[in-house]
């Protein structure tokens, strides 16, 4: 069997036991490289079979940069990703610049490193399962109309053809139709998020509902799900995140 490659590419290479473990039970060979001319050998020898890519930013930027050209004139295709050093925002916006799918600073724990690494691999077909037209109706509200707009359009991008938006739970909770999803945020005006998810699960029973806020409050998650929420989502968003979380659920109430 033809397996997939995942390649770890760093100046200072030590083997690392537990990466190899975790991306061969992921059905994926682990291949460290420390020279452009090693990802050159292996990519030569696995045409169009290397998904991944994680890159070691204290690398020199002109290594860095001949390895991205390279990427670009090869028919490979990997996610790329990069563990940051420092939060040098020029750092962070050049390595976008070089097409990179996520950044990660050094301290990263390893299992939450390789998690998120291997779901983003994933998204591809994640996506693609998405937008096959989601029936599913869905209702965003938050009292912030750029956070609303940016994910109303990030929704409809994924796939969802019936995406509401509205500013207050007043708003949302008078609404005519009651639809099968509802992302809320939790910290609104007068009537806070977690009393607006309750009155929902009190309107639609069988909604999904999915609470979202910036602050950092174990107790506050708690707070929601107990009053009907089905998780908690902390802010900065990844509407991708929500959609998979969502799409999952979907799936286990069918």
């Amino acid at each position: 069997m033809n397996y997939p490659y995942f390649i770890y590419f760093s100046k200072d290479l030590e083997p690392n036991k537990e990466w190899e473990i975790f991306f061969s039970q992921k059905g994926y060979i682990f291949a460290n490289c420390n020279s452009l001319d090693e990802i050159k050998n292996l990519f030569e020898k696995s045409p169009k079979n290397i998904v991944g890519i994680l890159f070691n930013l204290h690398l020199e930027n002109t290594v860095l940069q001949q390895a991205f050209s390279y990427l670009e004139s090869t028919s490979h295709n990997p996610e790329v990703f990069a563990l940051l050093n420092t939060q040098s925002v020029q750092e962070k916006k050049q390595a976008f610049e070089w097409g990179i799918t996520d950044y990660f600073p050094p301290t990263i724990e390893s299992e939450e490193l390789l998690t998120r690494i291997e779901y983003l691999m994933s998204r591809e077909r994640l996506q693609s399962d998405l937008l096959k037209d989601i029936k599913a109706s869905l209702t965003l509200i938050d009292d912030s109309p750029n956070i609303l707009d940016s994910l109303t359009s990030a929704f409809q991008d994924i796939g969802f053809k019936k995406v509401f938006s509205f500013l207050s739970g007043e708003e949302a909770l008078k609404a005519s139709e009651m639809t099968d999803i509802y992302v809320v945020d939790v910290v609104m005006g007068n009537k806070s998020g977690i009393e607006v998810i309750s009155l929902l699960r009190q309107k639609a029973p069988e909604a999904l509902i999915f609470c979202m806020s910036s602050v950092k409050n174990p107790d506050l998650a708690k707070k929601a799900i107990q009053n009907g929420a089905n998780d908690f989502f902390s802010k900065p968003l990844y509407p991708l995140d929500i959609a998979y979380k969502i799409v999952k659920e979907l799936e286990n109430k069918k």
